[in-house]
């Protein structure tokens, strides 16, 4: 789980180097494990990986979004991915391409 910290407010008593500083604590977590399903499965499982790049601050960051999502995969879902050409394991905008085609088809959790 992801806790992200922001800086609310600060405040300084004089005399004190004491740091008053409220803080915002707000915990996103991980992506489940993708094991394969529907598309709507796979729908729901691109929309958290998107989601938690966004809070990691590495919604850009397209090698690393692939690279990431390869560690949440297991089961038929990591089967399927380690067949796929490396051009597309390594890009997120390629890899999201993919995953929709794949589980566009009735049989493709099979």
């Amino acid at each position: 789980m992801l806790v992200i910290v922001s800086s609310m407010a600060t405040s300084a008593t004089a005399g004190s180097d004491m740091d008053t500083t409220e803080y915002d604590r707000t915990t996103f977590p991980e992506p489940a494990p993708f094991t394969g399903g529907t598309l709507a499965d796979c729908q729901n499982f691109i929309l958290s990986i998107r989601k938690y790049a966004r809070a990691v601050g590495r919604f850009r960051d397209s090698a690393w979004i692939a690279d990431y999502v390869a560690c949440c995969l297991n089961g038929e879902a990591q089967l399927w991915h380690i067949q796929l050409p490396t051009e597309v394991t390594e890009d997120w905008i390629k890899l999201q391409r993919a995953f929709v085609e794949h589980y566009s088809h009735p049989n493709s959790n099979q």
